[in-house]
């Protein structure tokens, strides 16, 4: 797929944390040329948690997650995780946690807590266009989350496969096993618990045949083993093995651990502290007997972190993806949004990613990347928050990359609104690297992915023509009908106020309406929920616009103060998650989306709203030496909150950045920051800047890019701190 990006290295340096104190610099860990794609909402209409991803042998991605009364709770991929269209209802009311596999012959295997006692499994045979339901009951109340594996056999057949599943009652786990093909479950170890506590998805060696679950101890995570002949799916018989001492000697059970395995049997526990707060894994390479590590895994500004899952793929290599925040605070310690939110924006929890080759050896390296662009979470976490879930979902694409599903809880709700991102370049699970273009604005959709030529969204564009208004053009594959109801939306996300004037990322959208014989509508709104838990978001016409329709584009211009709703302010100049959306509205509900385009960020011409006086301001241009006596040019607009832009060219030393994000802002003193950013080709880079006063001649750079170190004077220019 492409060269390996250039990995980055950037300076450590100690930090004060949020909420903590100074402390020894943690572990420096590069991106390695990591790169992931901005966020593509899954669920658009609805919000669900605790989402479980599964690739099927076509490439296709597939999803279920946790919907209060929702038979749809799955959706299917069929662009690498772009977009996720709805299946089929599956005939399984959701009434609490889901799960997903897929075995032989494309069969998908779904399940979901439809009672307090009771599991709906569905399994679909044609690809989620119709399915096959039962439901069998547990002796208990369910208490823990479900978990699906698949033994595909030893032919390409489904009617060797053996379905395992994982229902948690009675503070245990319980194993049921089913043929392949069929939904009829039994107890596969004997009715009696295979595992106690907080245990996290079953796993399924092919290779050895193992089944591994991973549950927590104290200060240990529990392996729990079971070998499974070939053919054999009950009477299984299983050993417990524990990890060595997590390093911080603390719980492992206040968030659930995880478990991976890799092409070579090796098994890896991966799990959170709860004393220190940091990620960690140990690799065992005789299924759980003896292990080697435990090895941290968190680095850089991810000081305190949760909810990890991993998943392994070739010898020796293993991914890891968890939420990440920069304090010395613990996930449990935070104030809580719900009861102290403005409080609790201080702790702001991105997600990241971290792959590590050698992982079974002494001589490991790890690299790590967020993999979102802004943060996903505000305050506590803890088990059983009904917006943010238990667990991420992980899965590895057809090419090897990453594909992470995890909700964002930001928006103006607080609500469980699902995302999806992929891995764009960079090393690899499976061994190899990949190399793929970030989707920029505009942005194009492949035809015919839609029943009708008119809901089939091709093109989606932003355009400033004045820096204070913003103007979308969808593109369809055919002019909207004015009789038939068509609903079509540009929304994105952006920083602004939410509950008792706290800090969000407002969903806010420009749309317009066509149907029932009326001229078409254009709008700009932003979301509302019509109940306090938003299990349904809908996109009301808020504030009238400018628009028309061209044959098949649709225009629609807002402006940027006020165009999309009265009592809440636009800040910064990133505008994230852009997607173009279409749906067909009918007895007053919107339904599912229709289609839906590849996300993409979007940056304005100028800043918005009070951000552009948050904090301190670098700016300047100039230069200083370079390579060979030549010149380094550059050039800073960052303010302390994190918004702007910063720009290095060396070209004796090949060495060009473009800020694409600003990660941090430090102000070391009254004339002197320094500025931490990732750039457009996946970078990262360390800059720090000394405001020399009046006369400007002691202005001074310094710059870290990779391998690339210069500093000075500068030699033309300067730099101003305010």
């Amino acid at each position: 797929m492409g060269s390996l990006r250039a990995a980055v290295a950037v300076a450590a340096f100690l930090v004060v944390a949020v909420g903590g104190a100074v402390g020894a610099a943690p572990p420096f860990r590069p991106t390695g040329g990591l790169a992931f794609s901005p966020a593509a909402p899954v669920d658009p209409a609805g919000t669900s948690v605790q989402p479980t991803l599964a690739l099927g042998g076509d490439g296709a991605m597939w999803l279920s997650s946790a919907a209060l009364g929702r038979t749809a709770f799955v959706r299917r991929s069929a662009d690498d995780g772009r977009s996720f269209r709805v299946v089929s209802p599956t005939g399984v009311g959701s009434q609490g946690d889901t799960s997903i596999a897929l075995g032989d012959g494309g069969v998908v295997y779904a399940v979901a807590q439809d009672s307090g006692s009771g599991v709906g499994a569905a399994l679909s045979t044609d690809g989620g266009a119709s399915w096959t339901q039962s439901t069998f009951f547990v002796p208990g109340t369910i208490d823990g989350p479900l978990s699906l594996a698949v033994d595909r056999g030893s032919s390409p057949s489904p009617a060797d496969d053996t379905v395992f599943l994982v229902v948690h009652f009675s503070d245990g786990a319980y194993l049921y096993s089913s043929p392949g093909g069929v939904l009829d479950f039994a107890n596969a170890a004997g009715g009696v618990a295979i595992g106690t506590g907080h245990c996290g998805a079953l796993l399924f060696d092919p290779n050895r045949r193992d089944l591994y679950l991973p549950c927590a101890g104290t200060a240990r995570v529990a392996m729990i083993v079971g070998q499974v002949p070939l053919g054999q799916q009950v009477g299984l018989i299983f050993r417990t093995f524990v990890t060595p001492l997590s390093p911080g000697r603390g719980l492992v059970a206040e968030l659930l651990p995880a478990a991976a395995v890799d092409q070579a049997g090796t098994v890896y526990a991966v799990w959170a502290d709860a004393a220190d707060h940091n990620v960690y894994f140990a690799a065992s390479p005789d299924t759980g007997q003896t292990w080697r590590g435990p090895v941290r895994v968190n680095g850089n500004e991810a000081l305190s972190s949760a909810l990890p899952v991993a998943v392994g793929g070739a010898p020796g290599v293993l991914a890891i993806a968890w939420i990440g925040a920069n304090s010395t605070v613990g996930p449990t310690e935070m104030p809580d949004f719900a009861s102290k939110p403005v409080p609790a924006t201080a702790y702001r929890w991105f997600g990241y990613a971290a792959l590590v080759t050698g992982a079974a050896s002494p001589g490991r390296s790890i690299v790590q990347q967020r993999f979102t662009a802004k943060p996903i979470h505000f305050g506590r976490v803890a088990l059983g928050d009904p917006a943010l879930g238990q667990y991420l979902g992980a899965a590895l694409d057809a090419d090897g990359g990453l594909v992470l599903a995890y909700d964002d809880t930001t928006s103006q709700h607080h609500a469980a609104h699902l995302f999806v991102t992929r891995q764009l370049a960079g090393p690899t699970a499976l061994g190899t690297s990949i190399v793929e273009a970030e989707d920029q604005n505009p942005v194009s959709d492949p035809a015919g992915d839609a029943p009708t030529p008119q809901l089939d969204i091709r093109r989606v564009e932003l355009v400033q023509d004045d820096p204070t208004r913003l103007r979308v053009l969808m593109t369809l594959a055919g002019p909207p009908a004015p009789d038939t109801p068509g609903l079509y939306l540009t929304r994105f996300q952006v920083l602004s106020t939410g509950v008792s004037g706290s800090a969000s990322y407002r969903i806010v959208y420009l749309g317009a309406r066509t149907g029932a014989g009326k001229g078409p509508a254009f709008f700009g709104g932003t979301t509302a929920c019509a109940d306090l838990a938003c299990e349904a978001v809908s996109y009301p016409a808020t504030v009238p616009a400018a628009g028309s329709i061209d044959g098949d584009t649709i225009t629609v211009d807002v402006a940027l103060e006020g165009g999309f709703g009265a009592g809440f302010p636009l800040n910064g100049d990133l505008l994230y998650n852009v997607v173009g959306l279409s749906f067909a509205p009918a007895g007053g509900v919107i339904g599912a989306d229709i289609d839906s385009t590849a996300p993409f960020d979007y940056r304005l011409e100028e800043r918005i709203g009070r951000t552009t006086g948050n904090g301190k301001h670098i700016v300047g241009a100039g230069s200083i030496r370079g390579a060979g006596a030549g010149r380094a040019a550059f050039r800073v607009d960052v303010f302390q909150a994190k918004t702007g832009r910063i720009s290095f060219s060396d070209r004796r030393a090949r060495v060009s950045f473009v800020s694409r994000q600003i990660t941090r802002v430090r102000i070391l003193s009254r004339r002197r920051a320094r500025i931490w950013a990732t750039g457009t080709s996946g970078a990262s880079a360390v800059a720090t800047f000394v405001d020399g006063g009046t006369g400007r001649r002691s202005d001074s750079l310094s710059v870290a890019i990779g391998r690339y170190r210069r500093s000075g004077s500068l030699i033309s220019g300067g730099v101003t701190i305010r």
